[in-house]
């Protein structure tokens, strides 16, 4: 194994949305993601939204005391990480002028206007996110001293129970190439796609790997069809070896190699991911969903997230792959997808080892 040691990565992180859980989430983001990552450099970012009915005159005092409240919890819990906190509502003007323009602009039905415009939060959520990239930029162009090296995603209600640590992402090739040599070693019979998402998959843990890690669920007889692991590629590749070299002893520009990588990937957990940065900020748009090219084990039908083109999650992802053509690598256990549905608080303590998030419902 190499002795030259893990680059220190620069990363933003924001969160969007809702204050929902964030007092039972935020302890564990600072243990987990602050504390644990002490090499690497971490902002942190939030654009989040309070109850509309505190825009009335009579509520100006709650407002404050809303807002004073929650600043004071993400001071309290990450201290000299926090970067900016932007307040909107529902009824805040621009956003209100934002969601006027997009649907004037969608080719799609009154019904889906009225229900995109007065009972769905899916606009709101994706301009909240790209007020937060806008200001992620305006920091660096700011402060040129600042250039990051990943963008992270998440929101108030989403916990961290375990350990995620930053420092594959600042490995060098040849410890990367051991890494998907290991990897090969461990899946001997898997096609270039497979061990491609094991080895993004990989990328949570520190090399050599611990035992039982995530992405060995596949080999643990116990976890039979209680893992899964996709990728979805943009339309202009329809192999991944077309532009993934793994083991190439040389850096050609017109291929991507380990290096590389994931440069031009972006690792889901559905509703919070990890891009390398710069990252585009897109139009909310009618686009359908992404086709998937790759898949192991279960997931739901692409008949069914076509139902749902209008949600922040598969605008941005649908993005992402048209537009910024990044390869996309999404994983969940059963019992991660399930708390997005269906959430109860007794499966999730302990937290097993393999469980990256939760929805924390209440």
């Amino acid at each position: 194994m190499s002795s030259n040691p893990i680059q220190s990565q620069t990363i933003a992180v924001l969160f969007t949305g809702q204050i929902r859980t964030l007092e039972k989430t935020i302890h564990n983001f600072q243990k987990n993601i602050l504390e644990n990552n002490p090499n690497h450099t971490i902002h942190v970012y939030a654009v989040l939204e309070y109850p509309h009915h505190l825009d009335n005159s009579e509520n100006q005092n709650q407002k404050q005391e809303y807002i004073q409240k929650y600043e004071q919890i993400f001071q309290q819990y990450t201290h000299t990480h926090l970067k900016k906190i932007h307040w909107l509502s529902s009824q805040d003007e621009d956003l209100k002028n934002h969601k006027s323009h997009v649907l004037q602009n969608l080719h799609i039905s009154d019904g889906w206007k009225d229900y995109l415009g007065n009972r769905s939060g899916s606009i709101s959520e994706y301009y909240q996110l790209n007020i937060g990239i806008k200001f992620i930029e305006e920091e660096q162009q700011k402060n040129p001293q600042i250039k990051y090296d990943y963008f992270m995603r998440t929101r108030c209600d989403i916990m961290i129970p375990n350990p995620i640590s930053f420092d594959p992402l600042g490995e060098n090739n040849e410890t990367l190439q051991q890494r998907y040599r290991a990897i090969q070693q461990i899946y001997p019979q898997a096609n270039p796609m497979a061990l491609f998402c094991y080895f993004i998959e990989s990328l949570k843990y520190s090399f050599p790997f611990p035992e039982n890690p995530r992405f060995m669920l596949d080999i643990d007889p116990t976890q039979q069809d209680k893992y899964v692991l996709e990728s979805y590629l943009p339309e202009h590749i329809q192999d991944i070896t077309e532009v993934f070299q793994p083991l190439s002893e040389t850096h050609d520009p017109k291929e991507y190699t380990i290096l590389d990588f994931p440069s031009t990937s972006i690792h889901r957990q559905n509703l919070f991911y990890l891009s390398k940065f710069p990252i585009k900020r897109f139009e909310y748009s009618y686009r359908l969903p992404f086709q998937s090219k790759y898949t192991k084990g279960s997931k739901m039908s692409n008949k069914s997230e076509m139902n749902y083109w209008f949600n922040s999650e598969n605008q941005f992802l649908t993005h992402v792959l048209e537009i910024e053509k990044k390869v996309i690598v999404n994983s969940y256990t059963k019992l991660e997808e399930s708390s997005l549905y269906e959430y109860n608080p007794d499966l999730f303590h302990p937290p097993p080892s393999n469980l990256l998030f939760y929805l924390c419902r209440h």
